[in-house]
């Protein structure tokens, strides 16, 4: 469930890249295969200390480490150990809408029994706003989002 969670969410990541590392492109390699998985995981735990942003990724490869294992309790640690990541990322750049999107887009798609959702209004706030005054990619790919979401803005 996660895998075609983070699937879907591939298609609306920007391409953030940070000193020639595009954090987007490894997670969509990462999510084309397990094998990449722990690669990625490896990558971003490397990085995780270059900003919020980078250590935000890390959170998401730490969640994606789930799909490794078959164990459903170590399925479930991977996912709140990385959740726990993405929400000190965010706790620490507020102001980043990339990583309030990663999150916003993660929080809708997950199953509900995983209790991960109780910032889609805060969020979804941020987004509207950041669409509203702002044309660039991260901007067309939120309301993007929103049209195959059925998310009114």
């Amino acid at each position: 469930m996660l895998n075609i969670c983070l699937t879907f969410l591939l298609s609306f990541l920007p391409l953030h890249t940070d000193a020639g590392l595009d954090y987007a492109e490894h997670l969509k390699l990462a999510n084309e295969s397990s094998d990449y998985c722990m690669d990625f995981f490896d990558l971003m735990y490397a990085h995780q200390y270059d900003n919020s942003t980078a250590r935000g990724y890390f959170g998401v490869a730490t969640m994606m480490q789930a799909k490794v294992y078959a164990n459903p309790f170590t399925k479930l640690s991977y996912f709140n150990k990385g959740k726990k990541i993405l929400e000190t990322a965010i706790q620490d750049d507020q102001d980043n809408v990339e990583l309030r999107f990663i999150r916003f887009a993660v929080q809708k798609k997950v199953p509900d029994l995983l209790f991960y959702n109780n910032n889609l209004k805060e969020d979804k706030t941020v987004l509207d706003n950041y669409v509203l005054h702002n044309q660039d990619q991260l901007a067309k790919n939120i309301e993007d989002f929103y049209t195959l979401e059925k998310i009114s803005s």
